[in-house]
């Protein structure tokens, strides 16, 4: 997975939110984070899954409510 930061950023995350949401150690996961981003730590393979997961998930609810107020503005034009 490429440019976490980049990616971190698009679901408008701090490293402390994805931290938490990946469930690290609040004393230190957002560190953890920080040093994955700036290249001082090869990420581990489970927090890679992790992160593609939540990624593709947020995407997938970003979606599905784009598409939901799209028909609830379709079906209020038509009323």
């Amino acid at each position: 997975m490429d440019n976490i930061k980049q990616k971190r950023q698009e679901l408008k995350l701090t490293q402390k939110q994805l931290a938490a949401d990946m469930g690290l150690s609040k004393k230190n996961g957002d560190v953890y984070v920080r040093k994955v981003e700036n290249g001082r730590t090869e990420p581990s393979g489970l927090f890679l899954r992790c992160f593609q997961l939540l990624y593709e998930r947020n995407l997938k609810e970003d979606q599905f409510f784009r598409d939901a107020f799209k028909r609830l503005r379709e079906e209020f034009k038509k009323s």
